[in-house]
């Protein structure tokens, strides 16, 4: 348990940033955008960029005392990663995967963790450590670092995601108990190890569209 509760301070140091309240599909929420903090006794100074797609660009820029990334386009101008001066400028991380409504964001520490931004808004659409990809139903498992350890799907070409229960496993955490996935339109069905050494098979029944 207490290794659990240090991952968790871990993750949400690591990812420490601001976003955008409103999410794009729903609308829930009330849209904010996050401005830089302000107080580092220095101008902000931009020292390089990357462009994406549909006229966005992610902009890292640094004060005296913390390196920023920003991400930039018609419809935004939001703080999305934020470490200190002294940390590595490897440690605001990479650019993963470019879409042309959001792009994902990665960094690698206790896992290969992945943040889903949609461009329009800056909402953090996914936060979590990135289980695989499924190429044929064009969808990649993560489990959400935001609520509480879910394990979720992210489909990359409607945006949508799909949350489902963790579950009991033999493992100090829970995925690392997953043996296999299944999909169809309709479930996911993992099977996962329990003590001692049993295999157990779990179906969660997809949302409906």
């Amino acid at each position: 348990m207490q290794l659990k509760f240090t991952l968790i301070a871990i993750l949400c140091v690591w990812f420490a940033n601001g976003y955008a309240q409103i999410n794009p599909v729903t609308g829930d929420g009330g849209y904010k955008q996050v401005k830089p903090v302000s107080g580092d006794g220095g101008l902000q100074i931009p020292y390089d960029t990357i462009n994406l797609k549909n006229g966005y660009f992610l902009v890292f820029e640094k004060t005296e005392g913390h390196r920023y990334l920003r991400l930039k386009g018609p419809t935004v101008d939001t703080l999305i990663r934020q470490i200190n001066i002294k940390a590595s400028e490897s440690n605001l991380g990479h650019l993963d995967m470019d879409h042309d409504d959001y792009f994902t964001w990665a960094s690698e520490a206790s896992c290969y963790g992945v943040q889903v931004f949609h461009k329009a808004t800056g909402y953090l659409m996914v936060s979590g450590c990135l289980l695989g990809k499924d190429t044929i139903h064009h969808i990649f498992y993560f489990v959400d670092w935001k609520d509480d350890f879910k394990l979720g799907i992210f489909n990359m070409e409607t945006m949508k995601v799909e949350l489902f229960p963790s579950q009991k496993t033999a493992c100090n955490f829970w995925w690392e108990c997953i043996d296999s996935k299944t999909l169809t339109e309709t479930e996911l069905t993992i099977e996962y190890y329990v003590p001692p050494k049993n295999k157990v098979k779990k179906i969660y029944k997809r949302q409906p569209g």
